[in-house]
């Protein structure tokens, strides 16, 4: 059995959502030529700049971020002709903790929202061993995660309010890129 640690950042192609986290496979039984693994993750995913944008074109200040612990499984397979060298398919599935936070006016009001909800995600992912065993990685990867936020008054004066339609469901929808420094223990 090995376990392979990570640490990971991630975003997709627009920056509209950057993540950090980490996770970990264990390899539990060789099948074929490769391992089946499972482990967990966590990603902490916050707007970018989809937000940025957002917040700089009106006169709310928007933000908006998720948690997401996840269960894996992948199958790690080591190419022959490159030893330092595993790519694995995977998936994961968790719970999304969401939660928004919308300040009208300077902060006359501040409204907070959250959600739960299911997400997933499957890609393929490459490790690149660099000096054993210190390996630096990847993922690409689909993932599914949405929800729609309920929002309460946190403070402030509850008559400013501001046009719920633009900013009550959240998604982690889509596909993005994930990079890793992890380490192999025996």
């Amino acid at each position: 059995m090995r376990l392979d640690l990570r640490g990971t950042i991630n975003a997709d192609v627009l920056l509209a959502y950057v993540g950090l986290g980490a996770s970990a496979d264990l390899g539990l039984v060789p099948a074929g030529p490769g391992t089946i693994a499972v482990g967990a993750g966590f990603e902490y995913d916050f707007c970018g700049s989809v937000c940025w944008f957002f917040s700089a074109v009106t006169p709310l200040d928007f933000s908006h971020r998720q948690i997401w612990p996840q269960a894996r499984a992948s199958y790690h397979i080591g190419v022959k002709s490159a030893k330092n060298l595993d790519i694995y398919p995977f998936v994961g599935l968790g719970p999304v903790f969401a939660r928004s936070e919308v300040s009208v006016d300077d902060g006359a009001a501040r409204y907070v929202g959250k959600d739960t909800s299911i997400g997933v995600n499957f890609g393929g992912g490459i490790n690149f061993f660099v000096a054993d065993p210190v390996f630096i990685g990847g993922e690409a990867r689909i993932r599914y995660a949405a929800g729609e936020y309920e929002y309460k008054l946190e403070s402030g004066d509850g008559s400013r309010t501001y046009d719920r339609g633009s900013v009550d469901t959240w998604s982690l929808t889509g596909i993005d890129v994930l990079v890793a420094v992890g380490v192999r223990l025996p």
